[in-house]
């Protein structure tokens, strides 16, 4: 295979170098930044009035925001004790977050929970990520350095209005500091029982007291999970990613503008299990993926109620996995602005284009029909926020719309609407569609999953092909929610929200015994029956999510959360078909626990603590999890942390075989880290 630019980029002297910088940690004695304690120091009623913007796509206090909504700040990630963005999720609300094996996860919002969950829109800094390949997201690539994380927002619920297709169950944005957030210098490392090797180094660098950059390199390797019966999995992951932001502010600041770019390199060992036209072959090998992406952002503030945003992304991906290989490229361009008309409207609207040009590789098993593929989609929006009475009482009407090539012209409309009977109170309700769009897989698969050897009446093999169908037509849902948020004192904080989802038109595999067919080529001679996507079942969910606050002391925070979801399913026509995995693939119950103290001697302890209910599609138990955290402020700037995880069971299953792959068991880890800012 020839190399890609990411895979020469990154050779062993980056790897090196991460943990030559590793050895360093600890060495330099400056005093650390304010940037190291500016989150952990926010008190209570700082942290009741964080703002976000993907609710709405402009800054807003979140207790005043008409949706679900809620943030995990970089001081969250950081005291969680996770090593990536995956995982840091299981600490959000409304989430169902599973780890699959060493390298993959599976996570959604409000049920529908796969390795590849399509109704979930996945963003950092404002850069999407699922591939249209199969409308999810390779988690392991999602890899942001946690230490310049600033937030990551989580809106549960459609956000299609705004964000268009895909975004039907909710949205994710993870968002990053600026440059001028991060200066100096920091470096990491650990060590671990699972998590084997996770270090990194972080440069910021003033050119002028208008414009900062920052560089980092990062490299981990995380051990190999179990199988069922107690083996290695062979399914270790080693990544390597590096990075740049740059920020600037030139003349008196009413313009800003924003370049970043990432690249990266990983490997695994994955076993699958393939159907082809001679019988089942079971591979053991490397799984490779490569990229880079580079980003810019220029905002003009031409007053205080007017704001144009210009951005634009390129993302380069490369995989090679055991069924398949695909190579992506996607270029993106958005234009919005943000301006007031008169005193009662507050108006967002935008224009965007979106370019995917996909070449793909069939693997033993089938491949993609074309093998080559571009994907174009023009979209317009527009939201006005009205003011029906000043401080009290506000109205949010929106609506995109959208051309795909897979479906054409598309429509997500909503509205909303926000109470505040009091400052410390307010009730919001809404309702909104939204549409999951076709993809690669739905519209042009051509996978054989299942070997059948000839048998008695039956002479020849039988191979069970899945074919995707052009005439599959968008997932299509319409919801409606409300909520309530309360803050009765000043240390408690408490937010509550319920929805009822009806969705339509869900993709699934329909088999056609009647159809089957000889196939003389590939050799043998076959038997196919083919399994066809189609829109053919619909369902409705209902539930609701609470999450609570309480900081009795300073030093003192406890954050539980809880959530139930009830999934509903039927087909468009009686038949035999089963509906599990769209009624039981999210447990109907799931919570947690985090408990975050500030004890004397600059150490911090946190427990956090998660309660999973049973996932019957996927034969998982309910199982109840323990982590722990510990860290010492050893002197300013340099911090020693302790890290156990899954620390009530020796090993667990949290999610299913997917496809052909095996089920797997996550075991307990340790974890010790040295981090020095200076």
């Amino acid at each position: 295979m020839k190399p890609t630019p990411a895979r020469l980029w990154f050779g062993g002297q980056w790897r090196g170098a991460c943990l030559i910088a590793a050895l360093f940690l600890g060495i330099n004695v400056s005093a650390a930044p304010a940037e190291s304690a500016a989150l952990s120091s926010l008190s209570f009623e700082e942290l009741s009035q964080i703002q976000v913007v993907t609710a709405s796509k402009h800054l807003e206090k979140l207790a005043s925001t008409p949706a679900a909504v809620s943030v995990l700040t970089g001081e969250d990630v950081i005291r969680s004790g996770a090593t990536s963005v995956a995982e840091s999720l299981r600490w959000a609300p409304g989430l169902d977050v599973a780890q699959i094996n060493a390298a993959e996860w599976a996570i959604s919002a409000r049920g529908f929970n796969g390795r590849f969950s399509n109704k979930l829109l996945v963003m950092v800094d404002g850069r999407t990520v699922y591939t249209p390949l199969l409308a999810g997201v390779y988690w392991d690539v999602v890899n942001p350095m946690l230490e310049v994380l600033d937030r990551i927002e989580i809106v549960r619920g459609p956000g299609g209005a705004l964000w268009g297709a895909n975004a039907v169950n909710g949205v994710i944005n993870i968002l990053t500091k600026s440059a001028r957030d991060t200066q100096g210098s920091l470096l990491y490392g650990s060590v671990g029982t699972e998590k084997l090797v996770h270090v990194g180094v972080r440069q910021g660098v003033a050119f002028n007291d208008r414009t900062w950059m920052r560089v980092y390199a990062s490299y981990d390797r995380v051990d190999d999970s179990l199988l069922a019966d107690g083996t290695e999995a062979i399914d270790g992951l080693r990544t390597t990613q590096g990075g740049f932001r740059l920020d600037t502010e030139p003349g008196a600041g009413a313009n800003r503008f924003t370049l970043q770019g990432d690249v990266y390199q990983g490997e695994r060992e994955r076993y699958s299990s393939l159907a082809t036209t001679s019988g089942t072959v079971e591979t053991d090998r490397s799984i490779e993926v490569n990229g880079f992406n580079l980003l810019g952002r220029w905002t003009r503030e031409f007053s205080a109620d007017s704001t144009l945003t210009l951005q634009t992304f390129w993302d380069h991906t490369y995989r090679d996995s055991i069924s398949v290989q695909e190579t992506r490229d996607t270029f993106v361009l958005d234009l919005q602005e943000n301006w007031h008309a008169g005193e009662h409207h507050a108006v967002t609207c935008g224009v965007g284009y979106r370019l995917s040009a996909d070449h793909t590789v069939d693997g033993p098993s089938g491949g993609y029909r074309p093998t080559d593929y571009s994907f174009r989609l023009f979209n317009g929006f527009v939201q006005d926020e009205i003011t029906l009475i000043p401080d009290r009482l506000r109205g949010t009407l929106g609506v995109k719309l959208e051309h795909n090539s897979f479906t054409g012209f598309e429509y997500q409309p909503s509205a909303r609407l926000l109470w505040t009977p009091s400052p410390r109170q307010t009730f919001w309700a809404s309702v909104g569609r939204a549409v999951r769009t076709p993809n690669r897989t739905d519209d042009g698969a051509d996978f054989n999953y299942q070997y059948v050897a000839p048998g008695p009446g039956r002479p020849l093999p039988l191979v069970v092909r899945a074919l995707g169908s052009p005439e599959i037509e968008s997932v299509n849902l319409i919801a409606w929610e409300a909520g309530w948020r309360i803050q009765p004192q000043p240390q408690f904080f408490a937010d509550l929200s319920v929805f009822y989802n009806e969705y339509e038109d869900f993709i699934l595999g329909i088999p056609d015994a009647a159809g089957t067919f000889v196939e003389t080529s590939p050799a043998p001679i076959h038997l196919v029956t083919p399994v066809t996507l189609m829109n053919m079942a619909n369902a409705r969910s209902y539930g609701g999510e609470l999450a609570l606050v309480w900081q009795p002391t300073a030093s003192l925070r406890f954050s539980p959360f809880y959530s139930y979801l009830k999934v509903d399913a039927w087909l468009d026509q009686p038949g035999p078909r089963e509906l599990d995995s769209l009624t039981g693939s999210a447990p109907r119950h799931q919570g947690g626990l985090r408990t975050s103290i500030d004890l004397p001697r600059r150490i911090k302890f946190d427990l956090n603590l998660r309660w999973i209910g049973t996932v019957p599609a996927y034969k998982v138990p309910a199982y109840f999890e323990a982590d722990v955290r510990v860290a010492w402020e050893v002197r300013p700037g340099v911090e020693l942390v302790v890290t156990g995880q899954n620390l009530l069971d020796s090993s667990h299953n949290e999610m299913g075989p997917q496809t052909s792959e095996p089920r797997y068991e996550l075991e307990r880890g340790v974890q010790v880290e040295l981090t020095n800012r200076f």
